[in-house]
């Protein structure tokens, strides 16, 4: 569940500029072209960098859980071949 930002200490709600709003064509969040999850503030954010601009903590670029890593792996194959 994603904190707001008078819940969570650490974010200063810069990351809400950056948010990233999921198309019907996308079909996960990483699907997204360069869009990466900062787990302090919760959100999905687009950013170039390897730390969350709001809050310094480090941005996730690949899913975490098993199925959602398949198919990750499923359609990056798909692209590249």
């Amino acid at each position: 569940m994603a904190k707001t930002t008078s819940q969570n200490k650490h974010c200063r709600g810069i990351c809400v500029r950056h948010k990233v709003r999921k198309t019907k064509l996308a079909q996960s969040w990483y699907s997204i072209e360069g869009a990466k999850y900062c787990s302090r503030c919760g959100e999905f954010i687009k950013w170039e960098g390897f730390h969350c601009p709001c809050c310094g903590g480090r941005l996730r670029s690949r899913p975490r859980t098993n199925l959602a890593i398949d198919k990750y792996r499923q359609r990056k194959k798909v692209v590249y071949q």
